[in-house]
């Protein structure tokens, strides 16, 4: 499947998504909507016991060399540590990367 540089993400090219928790109307489904204006946000405050989770998962196998993420408003907004997670089948995960916003 080729698509444009940041479409394998979307809905619309068979990603879905689903997350810990949601805020109001702010839904995992946000994340991948293509629309810039919409976003997903946790309802619980991420710490270290209690993470909060964005997971999507594409109906095919591929290779990411880049992640990018959008935030808006202020920098309190900003994912402060992060990883992301890998898996073939939806149970195993392995972490491919960690990390630091150090701008917060």
């Amino acid at each position: 499947m080729v698509v444009q540089r940041w479409d394998f993400a979307l809905a619309v090219n068979g990603a879905s998504a689903s997350a810990t928790s949601s805020n109001g109307t702010n839904t995992p489904g946000k994340a991948i909507d293509g629309n810039d204006a919409t976003f997903w946000e946790s309802q619980n405050v991420p710490t270290p016991a209690n993470p909060q989770n964005l997971i999507i998962t594409f109906p095919y196998k591929l290779t990411l060399n880049k992640i990018r993420y959008l935030v808006s408003g202020s920098s309190n907004n900003r994912p402060r540590r992060f990883s992301l997670d890998a898996s073939s089948n939806g149970i195993n995960y392995t972490t491919i990367f960690n990390g630091l916003n150090k701008d917060n």
